[in-house]
């Protein structure tokens, strides 16, 4: 919930820290995603990875709840059926095609 909500504090301090601190590891995964998803335009990248996480982030911060609301499963597998729903739903956003 923590992560969940310094996420959603696009502030300048944020900003700035996340350039410092994480400036190598943005450039990996723009790459890595550029390899995966030949088909999404370079300029779409930064929307859909920032997209992508918070969606993680969000659901992964009400994962006992929305587990317990969306899925049958027995409970010990509800959090792992949980986490695959929520695997298949990111790659869906990332790799569809562009409108």
């Amino acid at each position: 919930q923590f992560l969940a909500r310094l996420q959603s504090d696009r502030s300048g301090v944020h900003l700035e820290l996340e350039a410092q601190r994480f400036a190598d590891i943005r450039t990996g995964i723009r790459q890595m995603y550029a390899e995966a998803c030949p088909h999404v335009p370079q300029k779409m990248m930064p929307l859909r990875l920032t997209m992508a996480i918070d969606a993680m982030l969000q659901s992964l911060a009400n994962a006992d709840v929305l587990s317990d609301v969306w899925t049958e499963a027995h409970p010990g597998k509800r959090l792992t059926k949980f986490a695959n729903s929520l695997k298949d739903f990111l790659v869906g956003g990332l790799s569809a095609g562009v409108s």
